[in-house]
């Protein structure tokens, strides 16, 4: 998000004149937009695949979590999810 507030999918240099960096792609669900990641980790047999656990982060407050995880081969949609009970 730039200055202006608007997204923007390019990470720039602070001069013009260099060189900057381009997202590629970004892990986002609507499932987890009101939680916080608590963890994240690759597969160690799996290097494609990434494990990431939601949550809240404020003591007392837990709304359930849950663990989603994703693929590099498809990183618009997570490959599994699992729901909790409690925050992870």
């Amino acid at each position: 998000i730039n200055a202006e507030g608007e997204e923007t999918n390019i990470i720039q240099a602070p001069q013009q004149n260099l060189p900057g960096v381009e997202l590629l792609w970004c892990y986002k669900s609507e499932d987890v937009s009101n939680k916080n990641i608590s963890c994240v980790a690759w597969n160690i047999k799996n290097p494609d695949l990434l494990a990431v656990a939601y949550g809240s982060h404020e003591f007392g407050r837990s709304q359930g979590g849950c663990i989603l995880f994703w693929s590099v081969k498809n990183p618009l949609y997570p490959c599994k999810k699992i729901d909790t009970t409690v925050d992870v």
